[in-house]
């Protein structure tokens, strides 16, 4: 299969990003959910963490997509507060550290309000038959 090298650029990869970003969650989900029942991961403790990065130039609050999280001064890690900023959490399996949950966050959220959130989604996949722990 030959595939012009024209057609792979910056505006293509954006065009397709837009298009799977409403549906990420349910992507990653599935792709959590199979790598626990393929490969037995424990799923009985998972680790969290957050963590900030600064961002440079002019991000306009008005030009932002409100579905998504804003970029915002915050209270960064590197205490860089002269600088917008976005938030990104990740939790990971105690046992091999594989990815199941992971989540971006206005750059003005405070960490410990991420905490119920987390839970929620942990509730909604444990519901959902996502996540299983092994007995």
């Amino acid at each position: 299969m030959e595939l012009d090298p024209g057609l792979l650029n910056d505006d293509r990869l954006g065009r397709a990003l837009d298009a799977i970003a409403p549906h990420l969650d349910e992507i990653t989900g599935s792709i959590a959910a199979q790598a626990i029942c393929e490969f037995g991961i424990d799923t009985a403790t998972l680790h969290w963490d957050m963590t900030s990065m600064s961002l440079t130039g002019a991000f306009d609050p008005e030009d932002q997509d409100p579905d998504y999280p804003k970029v915002a001064y915050g209270h960064p890690k590197d205490r860089r507060v002269d600088l917008k900023q976005i938030q990104a959490g990740l939790g990971v399996s105690a046992d091999g550290a594989v990815p199941l949950l992971a989540t971006a966050v206005s750059g003005q959220t405070g960490e410990i309000t991420q905490l119920p959130w987390v839970l929620f989604c942990l509730f909604l996949s444990v519901a959902k038959g996502r996540v299983r722990h092994r007995e």
